[in-house]
């Protein structure tokens, strides 16, 4: 009788464990755009539009929309409906394009709309029109494509992916303005200076034209050179483009994101975001969300990789130069993804939050990688966000809390009603004289004047 009873409780004891397994509620993407071309003209490589997206960006977003598509179909509804998702890019071609490319691999042919047959002869514009239209049948579009609304925001207000730049937050300027002065970047400089000249030398430039102001261009060159497969000067398998790729991201680190301070006032814009969206589904603002998708760039992902310690630039540095054996990410890589997945145990009304970049997964809390979403609330909260952001940035001006200052104004306010109490008493009397002098004398009664 034992043996039954101990193999029923186990049994009871594994459904039970799987009927309280939290279940995928949300998914939250943040990408950087596909392979472009390069941003400058440094090493005049014979690129014609600089910053764009390639045919090979196209089809590495499609590539992943397709395989998101797979692995989250059971979340993702099959036909577009604008309550459960949203998606939002960047304000540049290659970040537009990129989320076009990346939503039609998510929603791919024969899931867009079909028109009833009644509708057919109602989808017309309101001229002549002599193309064929035999062929779309009662698809909507053709293939049943389904086109979907890609939301931007100007780069000068976009505050969640364009926190780096001045105008969003004036008060980092202090940081670019210091940055040469500081001993390690005099340190980097010293280190990547033969690097530089090599590099000068191979593509016959001036010895001093490469520098740490542009030296991420040359990386750029050839990393976009390496994506349209075409020859370069300085092969990929070689210890300098190795160094290259070093400086660059070294660089990219030290410039933007050196300081805890620097790294919270870039995302603080977009964790708040992040902790808004989540708050939204399970308070009943938005119940029926599941997906939102981020197109941006590699600034982006490099910021919260840094936050999260997951790379940094004394990480990048060391590694290479002072033969440091230390595990970091480089800068994302074009196409590069980091998804945070939502999580919801309906049993014990709790919410939780896993991160995964490029497939592997790390944890938020510093334990397990389910996190409680209301520990990692309170962990962004404390460590990353700034409550302030807008007035540590500059944006507005600080409040005013000496409380010498609040005796002076009121004081000065009591100076002021007193002065504007005299002034008001002197014109009411001027007045009331006025009226008197003016004032006319009685006429004589009707009957005196008969009389």
């Amino acid at each position: 009788m034992k043996l039954p009873y101990l193999v029923t409780l186990i049994l009871v004891c594994i459904f039970k464990n799987l009927a309280e397994e939290p279940k995928l509620a949300m998914v939250i993407e943040l990408f950087r755009h596909g392979a472009r071309e390069p941003l400058h003209h440094l090493l005049d490589t014979g690129w014609s539009h600089l910053g764009e997206l390639t045919a090979v960006g196209y089809r590495q977003h499609y590539i992943e929309g397709l395989e998101l598509r797979r692995r989250y179909d059971s979340l993702l509804p099959k036909h577009f409906d604008y309550t459960t998702t949203s998606f939002r890019s960047t304000d540049y071609n290659r970040t537009l394009m990129s989320a076009i490319s990346h939503l039609a691999g998510l929603y791919p042919f024969q899931t867009g709309p079909v028109l009833a047959e009644s509708e057919v002869k109602l989808a017309l514009p309101p001229f002549n029109i002599t193309v064929d239209i035999v062929k779309l049948g009662s698809d909507a579009l053709p293939e049943r494509y389904q086109p979907l609304p890609i939301h931007t925001v100007s780069s000068h207000d976009d505050a969640a992916f364009s926190s780096t730049h001045f105008d969003i937050c004036p008060n980092l300027a202090a940081y670019a303005k210091e940055m040469p002065t500081l001993p390690d970047y005099k340190n980097m400089t010293d280190v990547f200076t033969p690097n530089f000249e090599k590099i000068a030398t191979i593509y016959g430039l001036d010895p001093g034209k490469i520098t740490m102001l542009n030296a991420k261009q040359v990386f750029d060159s050839l990393i976009t050179d390496y994506f349209a497969n075409n020859e370069t000067k300085i092969e990929y398998n070689t210890q300098l483009f190795k160094n290259i790729t070093y400086i660059h991201d070294s660089i990219s680190s030290f410039e933007d994101f050196r300081t805890w301070d620097q790294i919270r006032l870039t995302m603080t814009p977009f964790l708040r975001e992040i902790i808004s969206r989540i708050e939204a589904r399970f308070n009943g603002s938005t119940p029926n969300a599941v997906w939102y998708t981020y197109s941006a760039h590699d600034t982006n992902l490099h910021n919260y990789l840094i936050a999260f310690n997951l790379t940094g630039w004394r990480c990048e540095f060391e590694r290479i130069f002072i033969n440091n054996q230390k595990t970091c990410f480089s800068v994302p890589e074009f196409a590069s993804l980091m998804l945070f997945e939502i999580y919801e145990d309906e049993t014990e009304d709790e919410v939780f939050i896993k991160l995964k970049y490029n497939d592997q997964e790390f944890s938020l809390c510093g334990g397990p990688t389910m996190c409680p979403f209301s520990d990692v609330r309170e962990i962004f909260e404390q460590y990353y966000i700034y409550p302030d952001w807008e007035q540590r940035c500059g944006l507005i001006p600080p409040p005013d809390n000496n409380p010498r200052n609040w005796e002076i104004l009121v004081h000065v306010g009591l100076i002021f009603l007193g002065i504007l109490f005299v002034i008001l008493t002197i014109t009411l009397t001027i007045l009331l004289r006025i009226k008197q002098k003016h004032r006319r004398p009685r006429s004589l009664d009707s009957s005196v004047i008969s009389a």
